[in-house]
């Protein structure tokens, strides 16, 4: 009796699968989601994150030194061949535009830790290796980015008000700018004046 039950439970009933060209079983993939399963993609993926965090780095790094003579580039919604040769940023001018959206429209000085956000994922990649915690490096790098850009903000009132360089950059221009929500909250009770 007991060797019965042991025979019936042991039957498959399933119907072997199909054998493809290659001889091994063909499963059913969606052709969107086949190159995410390529093992290349994360190397490319991580080459082309690392090569963007050096560009980013090298035009922000640029665009500080020269935000005041790229200036008239950035605000100009073409660019020609004449202006992109008047371009006193490292890379020209595109690294002008990336470092003025960076920088001006984005968190100031705090846009330098996307770098390393973009670094460590593009190494995480290429190695196909969790080298750094991403949790960890997002969560830190997005609060001193907010941090940077609203104390940035703060400081360029009292320092350089008229400046070309948003130290904040947009995000903490609204919140602490001259015009920025908190300073109007805040100027009432005397402590920012």
């Amino acid at each position: 009796m007991a060797s019965e039950k042991k025979s019936a439970n042991t039957t498959n009933t399933t119907p072997p699968k199909a054998k493809g060209k290659s001889g091994s079983a063909t499963a059913s993939k969606e052709p969107g989601l086949s190159i995410f399963s390529d093992r290349r993609f994360p190397i490319v993926a991580g080459i082309i994150l690392l090569l963007w965090s050096f560009f980013l780095a090298i035009a922000l790094a640029s665009f500080i030194s020269s935000a005041a003579t790229d200036d008239s580039i950035v605000t100009k919604t073409q660019v020609t061949e004449a202006q992109a040769e008047e371009a006193q940023n490292l890379l020209g001018s595109m690294g002008a535009l990336v470092g003025a959206f960076f920088f001006n429209k984005l968190f100031g000085f705090g846009s330098f830790l996307f770098i390393i956000q973009f670094f460590t994922l593009g190494v995480n990649a290429l190695l196909r290796r969790k080298l750094f915690k991403m949790g960890k490096i997002v969560l830190f790098s997005s609060l001193l980015i907010i941090g940077l850009s609203f104390w940035g903000s703060y400081l360029q009132n009292f320092i350089d008000p008229a400046g070309v360089l948003l130290w904040g950059g947009a995000f903490g221009d609204f919140l602490f700018g001259q015009e920025g929500i908190l300073m109007h909250q805040l100027k009432p009770i005397g402590w920012l004046s």
